[in-house]
């Protein structure tokens, strides 16, 4: 799956206008937002996996 840098960062910025991340998933959003300077780990890419999903619950595509 690839999904690019701006991408993430319109989930960032629409989930916190509605508050819907953790603190935590927050965190990994910024790492997200900035590929390929940073790379998520395995385990903060299941979490993204997660926040998409969550994402697009709440209407955020």
């Amino acid at each position: 799956m690839s999904i690019p840098a701006a991408k993430w960062r319109q989930i960032l910025a629409d989930g916190n206008k509605k508050n819907l991340f953790s603190p935590m998933e927050t965190s990994i959003l910024q790492i997200a937002s900035q590929i390929p300077v940073k790379i998520p780990s395995e385990k903060q890419s299941v979490i993204l996996i997660d926040v998409l999903a969550k994402a697009s619950l709440e209407g955020i595509n």
